[in-house]
């Protein structure tokens, strides 16, 4: 039975592509790591330290169009409701369950 003429090529394709990919790896014997220049410390020592985490750090800009925006995002925030209505629709379906377990298909009328 003769081979395929994929079969044929996909050899030689893999072998072109396996030593390829090892010549790409490779470095010469002669290559040096370059020398980073890294500061010596992490954070300016006249800053002060701590995290805009605990802070609000949208005051920090003094801008009252962006402090109303934050408060309006932070009081109507649809994302929030929505999980907790989602939440909230599944433990009543899950406490419904529990009441009452399905007996079949519901069947509407």
């Amino acid at each position: 039975m003769p081979a395929s003429p994929r079969r044929v090529l996909a050899w030689p394709a893999l072998l072109v592509a396996l030593l390829w990919g090892v010549a790409g790896c490779t470095v010469g014997p002669d290559y040096k790591r370059p020398e980073i220049l890294t500061p010596t410390e992490w954070r300016n020592p006249n800053q002060e330290t701590g995290s805009l985490a605990g802070r609000h750090w949208w005051q920090l800009f003094q801008d009252s169009v962006l402090q109303e925006l934050i408060r309006t995002a932070f009081y109507e925030d649809t994302f929030r409701r929505f999980g907790f209505l989602c939440l909230g629709s599944i433990l009543l379906v899950l406490l419904l369950r529990r009441v009452a377990p399905p007996r079949g298909p519901i069947a509407l009328h």
